[in-house]
């Protein structure tokens, strides 16, 4: 045979072998993305979305950190948020959505995503955050929620204003199920009351920031709320940003997307105690 028919045969041949087996053909990095492999990195395969005016269809295979910025996305309807949220990759264990002015979130949103650790959502023009909007996302370790934290004299104040969160509503079952969550962040929000039982699940939650929500302002830190999560959250933010030691902790020591959790704050680390069962 001539060479390029043999390398044709070879080609089809190899086509029919990934049909035969399963293995899944890996696709390109998304257009409008950029995609990068670091094998020695937290994230392995990111993936960075700033120019996209849909969500993406699709990934390649193993991305494990996503980054959507393209505030273009604003324009897009409710069915194509949507398919783009069912799009994401299961395999993902960074989500961050920041300054894509998506503007809702609905029940099981990020169903699917069982390997999320981190997830941004500041800067999505959002207004409220419905009951099981994370189901499903049991080893969630972070989840930014946060307002426009800009300063009026900062030069992108403007820009930061009109996309920044302004949350008026927390359903009692919003958090429910995030029984990994260790930093929850929803200051310089509308927050004007919380349920009773709003952090039911959260008992290993170690730091939240409310400060700048009018809520805030009604509460006290022995108040009756607070009851789940006081046995270990060292940082509760009602009045003042007190800083973000652990996230600072997590990014030195490249543990951001691990399971680590120990008692205390980071500079106090204490060995975490052993549950009866355990011993």
């Amino acid at each position: 045979f001539h060479p390029m028919v043999q390398y044709l045969r070879c080609l089809a041949l190899a086509a029919l072998l990934v049909r035969s087996t399963g293995a899944p053909a890996d696709v390109p990095c998304p257009k409008g993305c950029r995609c990068t492999r670091r094998g020695d990195q937290e994230c392995r395969l990111t993936v960075e979305c700033s120019k996209v005016k849909a969500l993406p269809s699709e990934y390649p295979q193993g991305t494990d950190c996503l980054f959507i910025s393209s505030s273009a996305l604003r324009k897009i309807d409710a069915e194509g948020r949507k398919a783009g949220f069912e799009a994401f990759p299961p395999s993902l264990k960074r989500l961050d959505l920041s300054g894509s002015r998506l503007r809702e979130l609905w029940e099981g949103c990020f169903a699917g995503l069982g390997e999320l650790r981190v997830l941004n959502l500041e800067f999505m023009n959002l207004k409220a955050i419905p009951a099981h909007a994370f189901r499903g996302l049991a080893k969630l370790k972070v989840l930014w929620l946060t307002g426009n934290h800009y300063h009026p004299d900062e030069p992108e104040y403007p820009k930061m204003q009109k996309a920044g969160n302004n949350i008026a509503e927390v359903h009692g079952d919003t958090f429910a199920g995030l029984t990994s969550l260790q930093v929850l962040l929803m200051h310089h929000n509308r927050i004007k009351s919380l349920p009773d039982d709003t952090f039911r699940d959260l008992s290993k939650l170690k730091v939240l920031k409310l400060l700048d929500n009018p809520v805030a302002k009604t509460l006290k830190k022995a108040h009756s709320l607070f009851d789940p999560i006081r046995e270990y959250c060292y940082q509760l933010d009602l009045k003042q940003d007190s800083g973000d030691d652990l996230e600072d902790y997590w990014e030195k020591t490249s543990t951001y997307l691990e399971d680590e959790w120990f008692e205390g704050p980071p500079g106090k680390k204490k060995q975490t105690r052993p549950k009866s069962s355990e011993l």
